[in-house]
C-alpha cells in the first residue's frame, strides 16, 4: 500500500528538462522512465522478500525523485533550494544529468566557477551528454572564453542542432571575429 502511494507521489514530481533525460510518451512511459523501472524493481524486491535489493532500488528513487524537484525549483527560480536537492540527489546517486543541472542553478546564481566545475564533472560522467556540452559553451562564454565554447557548442549545433544552440553559436563566432562563419550558419538555419 505505501509502495503504491509512494509511487502516484513521485509520478506527481516528474517533469523533464534539457539537462535530463526526456520522459517518454505516456504509452510507454513504464517502460523507459528511470522512476518507474526501479520503483517497479523495488516492490518486486519487496515482494520476494529481498529486502537489501528493494532498499538499493528505493535509494535510486529517492535519487531520481530529489534530482526532479531540483529541476523544478529550477524552473521556479529558487535556485537555493535547486542546489540543496541536487546535492542530496548525487549523494544518492552521481550522474551527468544532475550535475548539469547543478551547473545551471550555479550559473543562475553568477556563480560560474562552481558551475564549470560541475560541468566538468558531468563531462566526466558522460562524456556524449549534450546537455553537459551545452552548458560548458554557454558557462565558458559567460566567463568569455570564446575559444573553449567554440567546440562544444559547434559539437552541440552538429548532433542535436536547435535554434538556441545556433544563437549561441553565432554569438561565439561574432565574438572570436568570425562573422563570416556566423553568416554561413544563419543561412544555414533559415
Amino acid at each position: 500500500m505505501t509502495g503504491r502511494l509512494l509511487a502516484l507521489l513521485l509520478c506527481l514530481f516528474t517533469a523533464p528538462v534539457c539537462a535530463q533525460e526526456s520522459v517518454p510518451a505516456k504509452n510507454d512511459a513504464s517502460a523507459s522512465d528511470p522512476l518507474i523501472i526501479h520503483l517497479n524493481a523495488a516492490e518486486e524486491y519487496q515482494r520476494k522478500g529481498e529486502l537489501s535489493s528493494a532498499a538499493i532500488e528505493n535509494r535510486m528513487v529517492l535519487g531520481i525523485a530529489l534530482q526532479r524537484l531540483g529541476v523544478i525549483a529550477i524552473e521556479e527560480g529558487d535556485y537555493e533550494e535547486a542546489e540543496s536537492l541536487l546535492t542530496r540527489s548525487m549523494a544518492i546517486s552521481d550522474s551527468a544529468p544532475t550535475r548539469t543541472n547543478l551547473a545551471i542553478a550555479y550559473m543562475r546564481k553568477d556563480k560560474l566557477d562552481e558551475a564549470l566545475s560541475e560541468a566538468k564533472a558531468a563531462q566526466r560522467l558522460d562524456p556524449d551528454h549534450f546537455g553537459t556540452r551545452y552548458m560548458l559553451g554557454n558557462i565558458y562564454y559567460a566567463q568569455e572564453n570564446y575559444e573553449a565554447a567554440l567546440p562544444e557548442l559547434e559539437l552541440v549545433f552538429e548532433k542535436a542542432p536547435d535554434f538556441e544552440v545556433a544563437r549561441a553559436l553565432g554569438f561565439t563566432y561574432l565574438s572570436l571575429k568570425q562573422p563570416e562563419k556566423a553568416r554561413a550558419l544563419f543561412e544555414k538555419t533559415k
